[in-house]
């Protein structure tokens, strides 16, 4: 029996919520027992960025694919192996791309605000522009407007006020991450516990995911809920949302001091989908996701947003 797999995805949620159904809202068992699962969801999306300088990631096409076999399987970009399939109770391994690289797509530029409170930033550049080198620049922002540079560089004394440093966005690697994935279905919901580690050397890191998830059918509707926790280690945070950033070398100014060594932390996860049955095959679909950032991610100066959060309205098809 395929035990339904828990993953906080739009593509998943649909899933869980929707089903196969005749026209009474029961099951259709044959269709239950088949090894295969393939649908697309056409509609509009947004993903919020939390970096600074970024754009929101876009979402218009959704694609549910999944093939089970005796024991090899893949689910929507997860490949994995069946240990343990009882009706209730299942043990995997597992192997999937961690997706928080894809945040490095959709950036303009990194912006780290600096304040210069004591009037004491001298630095080498034309007033208000300071060029360090080929790729990074100190700006001035007053009122919130940034100033190009017009003249040759000279020495300049900064007036009090914030600034924004400037430099080429870094490069991050997706990771690969394989680990052990338990699952648990009740009357009263799912469990869903995963525990990976990074194989591919990007950066070594590990993290943990619990996910519980119940949903309810009312006739043509059904709904789907999910709340749980993400830990995530101190590689994959200070990877991805660290900094490794000084011009003391160049200024000797210890006052900016841009640097962040990431810490492990927790993230809070919740998600909500609607689904209005049409017909055994089409459903409409809204679908809200939202995502608490731990303190260790908030803390570092890349990111200007606590949460992040995702949301879809569309059309889903199932084959």
């Amino acid at each position: 029996m395929r035990i339904s797999r828990l993953l906080f995805t739009l593509t998943l949620l649909i899933h869980s919520a929707l089903g196969l159904c005749n026209s009474d809202g029961k099951i259709e068992s044959d269709e239950v027992e088949r090894n295969w699962d393939f649908g697309i969801g056409l509609g509009y999306g947004s993903s919020s960025n939390p970096f600074k300088g970024s754009d929101d990631i876009p979402n218009f096409l959704s694609i549910d694919f999944s093939i089970y076999g005796e024991k090899f399987f893949f689910d929507n970009g997860e490949f994995g192996f069946t240990l343990i399939d009882k009706p209730n109770f299942g043990v995997n391994i597992i192997s999937t791309f961690n997706s928080e690289r894809i945040y490095y797509s959709y950036l303009n530029e990194l912006g780290l605000n600096v304040n210069n409170s004591n009037n004491s930033l001298s630095v080498s550049a034309a007033n208000p522009l300071a060029i360090i080198d080929s790729s990074t620049i100190i700006t001035q922002v007053p009122d919130g407007d940034i100033i190009p540079s017009p003249a040759p560089p000279s020495v300049t004394l900064f007036p009090p006020g914030d600034f924004i440093i400037s430099f080429d966005i870094p490069n991050r690697k997706f990771s690969y991450n394989m680990g052990l994935e338990l699952i648990y279905d009740h009357d009263f919901g799912s469990l869903n516990f995963q525990l990976t580690k990074d194989i591919k050397g990007t950066h070594g890191g590990n993290d943990m995911l619990f996910l519980y998830s119940n949903g309810k059918k009312f006739n043509r509707w059904s709904v789907a809920t999910e709340v749980g926790f993400h830990r995530k280690s101190h590689e994959i945070i200070d990877y991805y949302y660290g900094v490794d950033f000084s011009v003391d070398s160049i200024f000797n100014l210890s006052e900016l001091d841009l640097n962040y060594k990431g810490k492990s932390g927790t993230d809070v996860l919740f998600g909500l989908t609607g689904n209005y049955r049409i017909n055994n095959n089409l459903s409409l679909v809204g679908s809200y996701k939202f995502n608490k950032f731990s303190s260790s991610i908030t803390n570092s100066p890349l990111i200007d947003s606590d949460y992040k959060q995702n949301v879809f309205v569309g059309l889903f098809y199932r084959f």
